[in-house]
């Protein structure tokens, strides 16, 4: 939902799931994947982008990335405590470095404990906001676009502000 809405709103967005494919030597570029889940106007909004050009997805991470922001939002898998397993998304931070990303903010959208986006920062040498998920099953598009609050977290407050104006846009 994050990617195509900010796709909609005329950004250029890159989708990886480095978890479906891996190309070898790099990226490859996909045809949109269908939706996995039931979010009225999701799979439209994300075929209208993938037409413009505004949404792109790749099974892989690609080489060099050189953006302004790294958007993380894996569905944290959850072990029978109740706790998030962090695995995919150190995996994922690990394939960023691989990657020699060029990017001035990771937005960290999945469920992490507290102290988590700082170890990110460490491991990463990148500036770390949080923005909760505050979707609603069903209601995605329409608890994006209107949220009756939307929460930044970071130690640093102008990646907050940089992360506020991808958001207000």
């Amino acid at each position: 939902v994050t990617a195509a809405v900010l796709a909609d709103c005329g950004h250029k967005v890159h989708l990886i799931n480095p978890f479906k494919l891996s190309g070898a030597g790099g990226s490859i570029e996909i045809n949109p994947p269908p939706i996995p889940v039931h979010e009225p106007g999701l799979q439209e909004m994300m075929d209208r982008n993938y037409t413009s050009k505004n949404l792109s997805f790749f099974g892989a991470m690609p080489e060099q990335i050189s953006t302004d922001f790294i958007w993380l939002a894996v569905d944290t898998p959850i072990n029978d405590r109740d706790e998030p397993l962090l695995e995919p998304l150190l995996v994922i931070a690990d394939q960023i470095l691989k990657a020699k990303a060029k990017c001035k903010t990771l937005v960290v959208n999945s469920q992490v404990p507290l102290g988590f986006c700082e170890e990110l920062e460490k491991r990463t040498g990148l500036s770390v906001a949080y923005v909760p998920e505050n979707l609603r099953l069903g209601k995605g598009i329409e608890t994006f676009f209107r949220a009756d609050r939307t929460v930044i977290g970071s130690n640093d407050s102008a990646t907050a502000d940089s992360v506020k104006n991808l958001m207000s846009s």
